[in-house]
């Protein structure tokens, strides 16, 4: 099952989206720009 994946980086007020596949590779989708502090944020499989 392919997945999506986010990181948060606070110090550049980014957030990167991610597509993870079956092997295991990330593939970068989108950089979001989120002025102000991100977080991290958690989330549970469905």
């Amino acid at each position: 099952m392919k997945q999506t994946v986010y990181t948060a980086s606070p110090e550049s007020q980014q957030i990167h989206v991610w597509s993870l596949d079956l092997e295991g590779n990330l593939t970068l989708v989108q950089v979001v720009d989120a002025p102000g502090q991100v977080q991290p944020m958690g989330g549970e499989p469905e």
